[in-house]
């Protein structure tokens, strides 16, 4: 009689285990949230966004909007999901704005690291798992320690990690998105909830909806009867079109404009083309991709539930749960080795020139995951065997043996989190030593007439100027500061030549609009960049530039492409047309103008050219690095006095001037091309071109004129949004409809 009470109430210790994964994530890593530490990771950009949203919110204005803060400005939301810090906004008007932006970003961090066991648990379930198996990949599925691999463990997302404040909600929705849509294909119902957490994984990071789908397609080989299949995969189908319709005011825009999304060279190109087999499969069997600095056991019960899963998955009945487990762990393996293993083939791959593959490891530890979980349900059957003992002594055994085997991870792990918040806690009694001077440079800065500040980058002087272990250059944009130097995403064109930014020349100063430095007190500058405050040991220095606009010549078309003008754009920098304000026309389509002076790029070292209209030999290539270098062909090009700028001023990112021109010319806007930047002269909207290396010109004509520069998204997006919201409300109210 007893032991069938404990058999009715032994559901009770497996959810006694999520609890500890819940408990364990909410006592350790408590006193990071309690420390409330600036960041110094990729969390600072997510906080400059949140504050920014926070601003647009207020004005009840669109979130496609121009973001000026880092390298020349871009409308970052055009291309990047902003849920998260929406969320983050709505929660911070919620609790009425009585808590920090920055404690309830981290707040935020917090709940969902501490509930993403329950997560995990609830998912698995749905899916079609046991209890136990469930239970336990709950109980280790914040236990990775891959030694900050963009995967999903505390060190992609806390203080001491990576910052990937939009990872973590792509990781929270990701396995409610798999089992929502599971539970669609399984009963033909229910497809307003699986749309719905599609478009909130999808919305907090794109490659998160991009691994889910993948992952929903592998949900397939849990049927292999042929009718229930094809039912399956109609009722797929019909989720997908739905997702593709309701987000098309997202990704169609983001498509359409595609033209003018760049990537950087600097980028490590394993981000893009991820590890390859070898490196992946040695820190595999090495232990360092689930358990960096300790003993391999996560390792050993991925691998052991791999085998298992496999042995389970040959039941053509009960298997199916275990074939998509066993199936998702080496297809999204194989994904994640990348480019270095498939070479050309990896084509196959939807979007894969434009993804990042070594985030495939996410998708890949949701399934190393649930085989976690399975090792130790084999373990768990084992000890089931054992006649002589009752179940109560079963469950006795079992809970003895999850304490052996866990107590070494979750030891490692409770000192990486406590470790981490040490460091957060010294660390920001440094910062605010020096805060309260740095803050008066900014407070300064904000007064002055509008330009961008420069204080350093990250391979000079800039990465040792520091407030505690942040950066200076990092806290600009935070504080909604516009700077140049800090990379911190690479969509924009002329990200990469700030790279170059020279500090010595006058020239670099006025292509970017910098007016503003600021440095150590012991820092020597050239005669032109001249002091005017100083806080603490932090001084501000002010240069003299024509500001947002220039009017300057361009007699040169470089006819190239995106991906192969990056030589000549850098060259074109170092030279010295820049001194003298002859840009190059960038051609990637037809130019309405005609130029004596064409350089016609062949590949990203290959080039043929033309001077003065002489006629262009295709057959006699030159190498940019060979023999005579390309811009000394145009040094009779001369600086011209074509006239000067009036009265700007910048408003709510709106530009404005008054500007005389003496002659025909080009009026320069010193921010990142972009289709959906408008620029207004006389109140007329002129046809932009893009500018070397990667801005915005327009012809102007002799005369006194006017100019109005201001973004504005494509009215497309908001028409899809109203469609796609309508769709979705519809969804939604047929939630319990049966289809298929």
């Amino acid at each position: 009689m007893q032991d069938r009470k404990f058999q009715f109430s032994n559901k009770w210790i497996f959810y006694f285990l999520v609890f500890i994964a819940v408990i364990f994530t909410a006592i350790f890593y408590f006193p990071e949230l309690v420390v409330n530490s600036p960041d110094v990771n990729d969390n600072t950009f997510h906080l400059g966004l949140i504050k920014s949203v926070n601003d647009r919110v207020t004005e009840f204005a669109s979130l496609d909007y121009w973001i000026p803060y880092w390298m020349g400005g871009y409308p970052v939301f055009h291309d990047y999901q902003y849920l998260p810090h929406l969320v983050t906004v709505l929660v911070y008007r919620i609790f009425l704005e009585e808590l920090s932006l920055q404690f309830v970003m981290h707040l935020l961090i917090y709940l969902l690291l501490v509930f993403f066991p329950v997560v995990i648990y609830y998912s698995l379930r749905k899916i079609g798992f046991s209890r136990s198996l469930s239970a336990f990949s709950a109980l280790f599925s914040l236990a990775i320690s891959g030694n900050h691999s963009y995967g999903w463990e505390y060190g992609s997302y806390i203080w001491r990690g990576w910052g990937m404040y939009s990872q973590l909600f792509g990781m929270f929705f990701l396995p409610l998105t798999v089992a929502r849509v599971a539970v669609s294909l399984k009963t033909g119902k229910y497809y307003g909830l699986a749309v719905m957490f599609f478009i909130l994984t999808f919305l907090s990071h794109i490659l998160f909806g991009y691994i889910a789908s993948i992952i929903c397609l592998l949900l397939l080989l849990r049927e292999t009867n042929k009718v229930l299949l094809f039912k399956s995969m109609q009722r797929l189908i019909l989720i997908f079109f739905i997702l593709a319709i309701v987000t098309a005011f997202f990704w169609l825009p983001l498509i359409i404009d595609s033209g003018f999304h760049y990537r950087s060279v600097y980028e490590p190109i394993e981000k893009m083309d991820s590890l390859g087999h070898r490196s992946i499969l040695t820190s595999f069997i090495s232990g360092e991709l689930f358990d960096f600095g300790r003993f391999p056991i996560m390792t050993v019960l991925s691998l052991t539930g791999l085998l298992f899963v496999l042995y389970r998955s040959l039941d053509k009945k009960e298997g199916g749960c275990y074939r998509f487990a066993f199936w998702g762990f080496v297809v999204l393996l194989f994904l994640y080795f990348g480019r270095p293993t498939w070479g050309n083939l990896i084509v196959l791959l939807p979007l894969s020139k434009v993804i990042h593959l070594e985030r495939l490891i996410n998708g890949f530890h949701f399934f190393a995951i649930i085989c976690v979980g399975a090792g130790m349900e084999f373990i768990w059957q084992r000890i089931r065997t054992i006649n002589k003992f009752s179940l109560k002594q079963k469950f006795i055994c079992m809970l003895l043996l999850v304490l052996l085997i866990s107590f070494p991870v979750f030891k490692e792990r409770s000192n990486y989190l406590l470790e981490g918040s040490d460091l957060a806690k010294a660390t920001k009694s440094e910062f605010y030593k020096e805060w309260p001077d740095f803050k008066k440079v900014l407070d300064k800065i904000r007064a002055l007439p509008p330009g961008r500040v420069y204080c350093g980058r990250k391979a000079n002087w800039g990465y040792n100027y520091q407030l505690g272990k942040s950066q200076c250059y990092v806290l600009l944009g935070v504080n909604q500061i516009e700077n140049i130097g800090y990379i911190i995403f690479s969509w924009p064109p002329i990200t990469d030549f700030q790279v170059n930014f020279n500090e010595y020349r006058l020239a670099d100063y006025e292509l970017y609009n910098v007016r503003y430095v600021i440095a150590d007190k012991d820092k020597e500058w050239p005669d032109f960049v001249e002091p005017i405050f100083q806080s603490g040991r932090h001084v501000l220095y002010q240069i003299e530039t024509s500001g947002y606009f220039d009017l300057v010549s361009s007699k040169i078309l470089l006819q190239s492409r995106k991906d192969n003008s990056w030589n000549f754009n850098y060259l074109w920098l170092k030279s010295q047309l820049p001194e003298i304000k002859q840009f190059m026309t960038i051609g990637f389509k037809s130019v309405k103008q005609e130029y004596d002076n064409q350089i016609i790029v062949k590949d990203k070292y290959q080039y043929t050219y033309q001077i003065d209209q002489t006629e262009v030999d295709k057959h006699n290539e030159h190498h940019i690095f060979g023999g005579d270098l390309l811009f000394d062909r145009f040094s009779f090009l001369q600086k011209e006095n074509l006239g000067q700028i009036n009265n700007e001023e910048n408003k709510n990112e709106i530009y404005q001037a008054n500007f005389t021109v003496l002659k025909d010319s080009f009026l320069l806007f010193k921010v990142n091309y972009h289709p959906n930047l408008h620029i207004l002269i006389d109140g007329q909207e002129q046809e932009k071109i893009m500018l070397s290396p990667g801005m915005i010109g327009v012809e102007v004509e002799p005369g006194e004129h006017t100019v109005k520069a201001f973004y504005q998204p494509r009215k497309i997006k908001f028409v899809l949004l109203f469609m796609g919201l309508i769709i979705f409300i519809g969804i939604l109210i047929k939630n319990e409809k049966k289809v298929f």
